[in-house]
């Protein structure tokens, strides 16, 4: 009798947390997520430490904040340009061409090389930089993109394939789809 019980009450809490699994929304039916969630201009922003081991900053973390912008064409062609402000020493503005890969889940992982680097102030940050993110689709109609930072390599030739030793690096940033400008075009088109 008391098995019976317990499998009745384990069912009834399991049941309904089985049905929570992507059906909320209907991603997992639907086949989820793809690279064409990911189209048009975003704008973002992100904050956290660098840390090289003492290449750069002599093993510390230093806090880094940037702000971008960056334009897809169904993730396949990402364009970016940021502006860092490195432990309010020196600005780092930056181009970058890259790609990303979204799961069904939403998550996802995007890689950049820069192209064009201008550094402002007294800091040796390297010319050219490969850098990885990890991130996760959010909010209504993919208008929003959490992310956290996983690699940043300094490029020693060719970019991706000639890289240095990676420099540590924790940042956590959002971003958000921009509104068109006017005349219903994106400003950047």
């Amino acid at each position: 009798m008391r098995r019976i019980l317990l499998a009745t009450v384990l069912s009834l809490l399991i049941v309904p947390l089985l049905g929570l699994h992507g059906e909320a929304d209907g991603t997992a039916e639907a086949g989820g997520f793809s690279e064409a969630d990911i189209d048009g201009p975003y704008g973002f922003s992100f904050d956290g430490f660098i840390t090289d081991l003492g290449v750069i900053g002599g093993g510390h973390p230093i806090p880094i904040t940037a702000v971008g912008q960056f334009d897809a064409k169904r993730a396949t062609l990402l364009r970016l340009r940021r502006t860092i402000n490195v432990g309010g020493v020196a600005i780092v503005e930056d181009e970058f061409v890259g790609e990303a890969r979204v799961g069904p889940d939403g998550r996802g992982v995007a890689s950049f090389c820069s192209t064009k680097r201008t550094i402002t102030g007294n800091f040796a940050f390297p010319d050219q930089t490969f850098e990885t993110f990890s991130f996760v689709i959010t909010g209504k109609k993919n208008e929003e993109i959490e992310f956290i930072g996983t690699g940043l390599f300094p490029v020693t030739g060719r970019c991706p394939e000639d890289l240095a030793d990676p420099i540590a690096a924790t940042v956590l940033g959002i971003a958000r789809k921009q509104a068109k400008g006017r005349g219903g075009k994106n400003d950047n088109d």
